[in-house]
């Protein structure tokens, strides 16, 4: 069931229209994909749209010129232009792809997480995501971005789970297995480290997850891993924006905007903040839940919010982008039942982070939270999977209990509804050896 799930979730973003790259969101989704084109024909981490000019008015003999935004999408893209026709729209399926593998990521967190059934959850709430189907039609990272942050948590899921040694009569075979359970345990927190600082190196908002990461496996074994797969990727970052924009710490976003305030006070609690609003990503339900925040205009409740509202009411489902209303209410429950597991404390975490960071950004939008709307959707599945579960179980249990009280116990042909036996069904029984077990006996 949990498998037709999943191809139910997936067979639409195979076959959804894709958008022309000059109808969807400028500069992003041309700078990501003629970036992967020039990464692909060895031009470097450039492009040749000028962010600074609008659409209408670019050249098409620009020249190269760097981008605002770091170079990890675009990186990710290039070996589809590469080994594809090599156009700009091989990008595309690129980003299509990065999509379905979320799609398929979630599922399989949901598994470990709850089993079958919380991953055909999470599935079939993808499902109807406006989230997932749009990002399948626009160049977008965020899923990208989403899709790094929940290969980290199942990396740490599965690095920290404790496989009981299976006993093996040969010599030296539980030593085997544990060093075997030891090496795959290092693997895998080396690479949680790498996706982290891969999450970087594609949206600098992902410094959330590299320090949940750090922070909630903060053991010296567990950061020594950690910091063996993420410092490379760091480090090749801060080569990359020294050689463009002339120092480590110089953004992208500083050379565009060099008087722009990303982060404040002041954007926590202003209203109507400069975003998105339905733009890119809507709302099912064309804010339905948030009409409170009105009077609106005719884009409706979205983007009326403060940030410190807009945020957790998105990940409520409030604004139905990524799931129905409400529904992660069963998430929050489940993370507060493992607080004591070092995986969830890291879901949490990020969750957290994701937020925090935003609260303060000078614009608004959903899209942006998409790590912690990931996160939270999984271990919503396992929550809503356990309480089915456990209502199966009940209803079964009452179910058997009715019938053993309505039907007698069988013996020697006879119903006897009493559940004992009669002395005269011991009859055929041999009850004068002693190497003969009686039915009685055996029935004690």
């Amino acid at each position: 069931m949990a498998l037709i799930a999943l191809a139910f979730a997936v067979a639409p973003l195979i076959t959804t229209h894709l958008y022309p790259l000059e109808d969807q969101a400028f500069p992003d989704s041309p700078v990501y994909a003629d970036t992967a084109f020039e990464i692909a024909n060895g031009n470097g981490f450039e492009t040749r749209i000028d962010e600074a000019v609008p659409p209408h008015e670019q050249r098409l003999d620009s020249e190269l010129r760097p981008s605002r935004y770091p170079p990890g999408f675009s990186l990710a893209l290039a070996p589809f232009v590469r080994f594809g026709s090599n156009s700009v729209t091989d990008a595309q399926e690129g980003g299509r792809v990065m999509v379905i593998l979320l799609v398929v990521v979630l599922f399989t967190v949901a598994w470990v997480l709850g089993g079958p059934l919380a991953a055909a959850i999470a599935a079939l709430i993808t499902m109807v995501s406006p989230f997932m189907e749009r990002s399948a039609q626009l160049l977008m990272s965020d899923a990208f971005g989403a899709l790094l942050s929940m290969l980290m948590l199942l990396a740490v899921t599965l690095a920290l789970k404790q496989p009981r040694a299976a006993p093996s009569p040969a010599s030296g075979a539980p030593e085997r297995a544990h060093d075997v359970r030891g090496v795959v345990q290092s693997g895998l927190l080396v690479l949680a480290g790498a996706l982290a600082g891969y999450g970087v190196l594609t949206r600098f908002s992902a410094i959330s997850s590299l320090v949940a990461v750090l922070v909630c496996l903060r053991r010296w074994r567990n950061l020594r891993l950690l910091l063996v797969g993420a410092i490379p990727v760091l480090i090749f970052l801060a080569t990359y924006q020294w050689t463009e924009f002339g120092s480590p710490l110089r953004t992208g976003y500083d050379y565009y905007f060099p008087g722009l305030k990303l982060f404040g006070w002041s954007h926590v609690t202003q209203t109507s903040a400069p975003g998105e609003r339905v733009y890119i990503f809507n709302d099912r339900l064309q804010g339905a839940w948030m009409r409170w925040t009105c009077p609106c205009d005719a884009l409706g409740p979205m983007g009326k919010a403060n940030n410190l509202v807009f945020y957790p009411a998105v990940l409520l489902g409030l604004y139905w982008i990524y799931f129905p209303p409400l529904f992660t209410v069963f998430g929050v429950w489940e993370i507060w039942r493992r607080r004591r597991d070092a995986a969830t404390r890291l879901a949490a975490a990020i969750i957290v982070l994701n937020v925090a960071i935003f609260v303060g950004y000078y614009t608004q939008a959903g899209r942006f939270v998409a790590p912690a709307a990931y996160a939270l959707l999984a271990y919503s599945a396992a929550g809503v999977a356990r309480i089915v579960e456990g209502v199966s179980s009940w209803l079964r249990g009452l179910i058997r209990k009715g019938r053993g009280g309505d039907a007698g116990t069988q013996v020697g042909g006879e119903s006897i509804d009493d559940g004992h036996q009669r002395p005269a069904d011991l009859n055929d029984a041999s009850i004068n050896s002693s190497s003969h077990t009686t039915p009685l006996a055996a029935s004690t």
